[in-house]
């Protein structure tokens, strides 16, 4: 059984907590931590300098991530 890494895990939930620290620290941005963590997101990613790599970890996350945005879009 391959081991996996959590290397980019760690990377995207770094990113996810201080994107709004950042926003709060550098209050001229005047943006919304979502931008901020998109913008990070796309400079680490595969796109940018690929520090950050689509692993199963990432793959899972990204997968809750979308059904918890489905769940929230459903009327009750």
């Amino acid at each position: 059984m391959p081991s996996e890494s959590y290397v980019s895990l760690l990377a995207v939930a770094a990113i996810a907590l201080a994107a709004p620290l950042l926003v709060t620290l550098v209050a001229r941005l005047r943006r919304p931590p979502v931008v901020l963590k998109i913008v990070l997101g796309i400079i680490v990613g595969p796109s940018g300098l690929g520090w950050v790599r689509v692993d199963v970890p990432v793959g899972v996350l990204s997968l809750l991530s979308r059904a918890q945005a489905d769940d929230q879009q459903q009327p009750t």
